[in-house]
This record gives structure tokens, sequence and C-alpha cells, in this order.
């Protein structure tokens, strides 16, 4: 007589260990994908994040010195990919006119941006025009302290810059100071001056990055010896795009052709469009992020 009782199921039959495996792979194979997707997202954010970096960067670079810029006479060169311009320093009053030099009462400011910077010249401000007029330096000229500063007195011989007791005015945490610069003979005492340092902005192949983007320069003059020139790449990779467009007398919008005469420029578009350092993952180019921001010179005219 045979047993009722079945024989208890030791395994998985072949069909259902295959459509177990088949499962299992479907959900790996979206499990990697979205891995895969949200790793790429974020490598491309952040190469954005890195190409806005550069064009914010550059933005406040470029903004510190060209926003002191004189209307006339600040800008001594443009084009498409570079400009040369006269970046104040520091502003101050003529107080004296001696042989070879002029003695100047300079207001309080950055001693950091002045220590910093290079001597290129003086500027007075013409009382006919009301245009400021540039002197460059010379090779062997040098700002120095004034040894005699009660020649900055606050009086009609001798104009200071609210002086107390012949002294320099002492702002917080900043000095003012006697100095003597450039001879300016034909400033009247009493006159608005200003030292400045002429700059060379350029964009160019980077050093940084080579064969990734350009790279932005800043070249500063010695003084006044034109063979000093210290170059400098400050902030890397740019778009091929980046330039410099141009604000002209009574135009509203910028132009890409530098005018025939750089008088009639009053400003500038930047067109700062930065680059990622490397394509992020999953894409064989670099980002780009397109910037563009205005600035014109001080004391901006129109014709």
């Amino acid at each position: 007589m045979r047993s009722s009782t079945q024989v208890p199921r030791r395994g998985y039959t072949l069909v259902e260990l295959t459509i177990a495996i088949v499962i299992l792979g479907i959900i790996a194979a979206a499990m990697i994908r979205l891995m895969v997707s949200q790793a790429n997202f974020t490598s491309s954010q952040a190469a954005m994040r890195g190409a806005r970096s550069v064009s914010r960067d550059a933005y406040n670079i470029l903004m510190t010195d060209l926003r002191m810029v004189q209307d006339s006479g600040g800008l001594v060169f443009a084009k498409a990919d570079s400009i040369r311009v006269r970046v104040p320093m520091a502003y101050g009053l003529v107080c004296k006119h001696s042989a070879g030099y002029t003695t100047v009462s300079l207001v309080p400011g950055d001693s950091a941006l002045f220590a910093l910077g290079t001597y290129g010249g003086v500027a007075y401000r013409d009382t006919t025009s009301g245009v400021f007029q540039f002197i460059p330096v010379a090779a062997g000229d040098a700002i120095t302290t004034e040894s005699s500063p009660t020649l900055c007195t606050d009086s009609a011989t001798g104009p200071g810059i609210a002086t107390i007791s012949y002294l320099p005015v002492n702002g917080v945490l900043r000095t003012g100071r006697v100095a003597r610069v450039k001879a300016m003979p034909a400033a009247p005492v009493g006159t608005a001056m200003f030292v400045w340092q002429e700059i060379l902005y350029a964009f160019d192949s980077s050093a940084a990055y080579p064969h990734r983007g350009r790279g932005l320069w800043r070249t500063v003059t010695g003084t006044g010896a034109a063979n000093t020139w210290t170059r400098d790449e400050i902030i890397a990779p740019f778009d091929s795009s980046a330039r410099f467009k141009f604000y002209i007398y009574d135009q509203d919008m910028s132009q890409a052709a530098v005018p025939s005469a750089i008088s009639t420029i009053r400003g500038f578009d930047l067109v700062l469009n930065g680059l990622s350092i490397r394509p992020a993952s999953g894409d064989t180019k670099q980002k780009v992020t397109k910037v563009t921001t205005a600035v014109f010179f001080k004391d901006r005219r129109d014709q």
C-alpha cells in the first residue's frame, strides 16, 4: 500500500531561477542608470559652478580697476581682446611746485592698493575744461615723502586736505600723506590730482590650462621703463567668445568694432564667458557660462 504523503520540495526550478535573475538584472540596470545619471548631473553642476566662478572672479577684478578710469585720457589702447587703461591709485590736491617735483596732499586711501600699485604717472584737473591732464613718469621717478609737510597747510599759499596741526589727516586705520610726485608745473595750486598706474588687460592663450581656453592676463608697467612690464594670468579659462565691446558717444548699445578714435569710447561691455576646467562626466566639451556686464568711465560725458 502506497503512502499518500507528498515528498517535500527541496529547491527552485530552473525556470524560477531564470525569472528571478532577469528581474534582478532589470532592477540593477535601472539602479546603475540612475546612479550614472546622478553622477553626470552632479559633475555637470560642478562644471557650471566652476565656469561661473571664472566669470564672477574676472568681473570683480576688472570692475575694481575700470570703474575708476577717467573718461578722457584714461583709455590708452583698445582692441577686441585687450585694453590698456590708466587706473587711479590715490587722489589728492596740489600744494606747491618746486624744482623737479610737485608737492601734493593725498587723501587717506587703501594702503594695500597703493603699496601693490606701480607708479605710472600723475594727472591733474584742468580748471578750465574740467578734464584731467595725464603726465607719465620717466625712468627713475618715484613717489617720496615730503620732508616739509607744512607746505600743505590749508592756506592760500599751500592748501592741503583737512590737515590737522600741519600733519596729514588721520582716518580710521588709514592715514593721508604729503608727498613729492612728478612735476606738474601747469597744475594750479589747490587743484585736484591723482596718482595712476597703467594696466593692460588681455584675453590670451591660457598658460594655467593649455589648450583648454583663454586666460585673462593683467600687465602693469614698471616705473618709467617700457621694458619692465610684469604679466600675470589672473583667472582662466575663458571661452573664445570672451572679449571687450565698446560704448561710444551717445549710443545706448555697445558695438563689437573698435572705433577709429578711442577718445569716443565711454565704457565697455565685458563679455566674460567662462569655461569649466574640464568637461563634465559623460560630456566631451567644457561647460560655458555666459556673463556680460557693462562698466562706464568715471565722469562719463557725451559729446
